[in-house]
């Protein structure tokens, strides 16, 4: 289901893709406003936050407070705004990337900050623009000058330091990984739940293939499942067996098994493939592949590759890149007729 649902967009039409990303736009430009409010403000506005507020609490660090659920499309649209001005509504053209940036800066996420600023460097590396270059760099600049306190607080806040994590993952001491990450190693407890997990599955032979069973029964996990690593129910004070926001790859692993990982890899590769193919004739396409190539590397700190609903914006716009190169064409054939 999760393959056969970007045929969902195919029936769209150039001209409706087109309607549909103006009002995406406008309206995360609108969300991520109010995100950037939030942040600096400290009083939730949007309906997750609201809940984050009641659950857990917000954490604030350098003076930003740590809202963790951002506008969803925020993130697809930080190089497209920076690099596909034809496609930005021309009252946003200058603004739109500060905004998008700043929201990915306000989540303090080292790995997703990295991941966002790595896309832009890939699209940058392949243009070869030192115009585009240089606004991108101004951009950055002014971003950083705004966050830069606050996510060196948040590099260097206790044991949680990026260094340490990166130290310990170069020596190779996954003995540092902490089932309840009481060291601060956050990349070190994501590594521990893979491989908790993947030994169990290599004992499995089925559920290795396959994945584990679809199911939300908690009592049917906790009987027949006993692993450590993991986020830990408040209510219940079960851990969660086989679902986690904090890393893609073990996720594919146990929610796909080795065959849907397969297919879902091969996805990328066919898509990220063609796009590649149209670079230099498309903006929107060479954006989108730098989105999905260093998705592989933010997908070691969220659950961008595995997760159906995530894989909405990216479909979206895959279809609206085929929708033009098509409409490209047609344009050329009948101009020469």
């Amino acid at each position: 289901m999760m393959l056969m649902s970007i045929f969902v967009f195919v029936p769209l039409k150039k001209h409706e893709c087109d309607k549909l990303f103006r009002i995406i736009f406008i309206l995360t430009f609108a969300a991520s406003i109010l995100y950037l409010i939030q942040c600096f403000t400290g009083q939730a506005i949007l309906p997750m936050s609201k809940f984050q507020e009641e659950e857990g609490g917000v954490e604030a660090i350098g003076g930003v407070y740590r809202f963790l659920f951002t506008p969803a499309f925020m993130t697809v649209l930080i190089p497209i705004s920076i690099f596909c001005k034809k496609l930005v509504p021309k009252q946003l053209r200058y603004i739109s990337p500060i905004v998008f940036l700043a929201g990915r800066f306000c989540t303090l996420y080292r790995t997703a900050i990295a991941t966002s600023l790595l896309c832009i460097l890939l699209v940058m590396f392949f243009k070869g623009s030192f115009t585009k270059m240089f606004k991108a760099a101004a951009v950055l600049l002014v971003i950083y000058l705004v966050f830069g306190n606050a996510f060196s607080e948040r590099l260097a806040k206790g044991n949680n330091s990026t260094a340490n994590d990166i130290s310990a993952l170069m020596r190779g001491d996954f003995n540092q990984a902490r089932s309840d990450v009481s060291n601060g190693l956050t990349l070190m407890y994501r590594i521990g739940w893979v491989i908790e997990r993947g030994a169990y599955l290599i004992t499995s032979p089925v559920e290795l293939l396959m994945g584990l069973p679809m199911t939300s029964d908690a009592k049917f996990w906790h009987r027949n499942y006993d692993f450590r690593f993991g986020l830990r129910d408040k209510e219940t004070g079960y851990i969660d067996q086989a679902n986690t926001p904090d890393i893609s790859y073990g996720m594919m692993m146990t929610r796909y098994g080795l065959i849907g990982t397969f297919f879902l890899l091969r996805m990328c590769y066919m898509m990220m493939k063609r796009l590649y193919m149209h670079r230099g004739d498309n903006e929107l396409a060479l954006a989108l592949f730098c989105l999905l190539l260093s998705g592989f590397v933010g997908a070691i700190a969220g659950t961008s590759l595995s997760d159906p609903y995530a894989w909405t914006n990216t479909y979206f716009l895959y279809i609206y890149v085929m929708k033009m190169i098509e409409y490209d064409r047609e344009r050329i054939k009948y101009s020469r007729l």
